[in-house]
């Protein structure tokens, strides 16, 4: 269990991560591009990603083997399309820019138990700080390196290792700061079906039960 909690934590970390000190200094908008490898029981599935954001506007197309998933938010909504289905999932909910979600997944991150900051590496001429991760167990680790330069303070990769066989690695291929992103990337296509996805009402509390 706790070797799945630490996987869990770091799937859950994208790999793209920005971090700064002030919210002043965030890009406005930008687009990135990451590959990855998930190697699980011998078998080995690429998973590619693209994010573009503009404001608190942002676009996450993820493609997993042949399978693309687009992922939108708006500020107020997250629609999940398929291109494939030509459907939508709708959430309604108030959302922090994409910027600032990750940068409070890369601050988690850092508070992960075992977390340590274990030396300093170069990656495609960044260089980095490097933190790793081991599991109460002993049985997966990972690793992260994260930018220190102040005008890329992002993680530009990471792996994830584990005795049964599972591995991960993601890295930042293509970084494009305040560049300019199309309105029309967070719109969905002409004809796309919205399924309105309701929060789940509170339980009524039983007869009898205190309150």
């Amino acid at each position: 269990m706790k070797t799945v909690r630490l996987l869990v934590v770091l799937a859950g970390l994208l790999v793209l991560v920005l971090q700064t000190a002030e919210a002043a200094t965030y890009a406005k908008s930008g687009y990135m591009e990451q590959t990855g490898t998930i190697t699980n029981a011998g078998v080995s599935k690429s998973q590619n990603s693209k994010l573009y954001w503009k404001d608190k506007r942002w676009r996450m197309e993820t493609l997993v083997g042949d399978r693309l998933m687009i992922t939108i938010g708006t500020g107020d909504a997250i629609y999940t399309y398929s291109p494939l289905e030509k459907k939508a999932a709708k959430s309604k909910v108030n959302t922090p820019s994409i910027i600032e979600i990750l940068v409070q997944q890369a601050d988690r991150m850092k508070k992960v138990k075992g977390a340590k900051k274990t030396g300093t590496e170069t990656i495609r001429g960044y260089k980095c700080e490097v933190y790793t991760l081991t599991s109460p167990d002993k049985k997966a680790t990972g690793k992260a390196w994260m930018c220190v330069d102040p005008k890329l303070p992002i993680v530009l990769k990471q792996s994830v290792t584990a005795a049964n066989g599972y591995s991960e690695v993601r890295e930042i291929k293509t970084i494009r700061l305040n560049a300019s992103v199309s309105d029309d990337k967070f719109t969905l296509p002409k004809g796309t079906k919205i399924i309105e996805v309701k929060a789940q009402p509170k339980a009524a509390p039983k007869s009898g039960s205190k309150k």
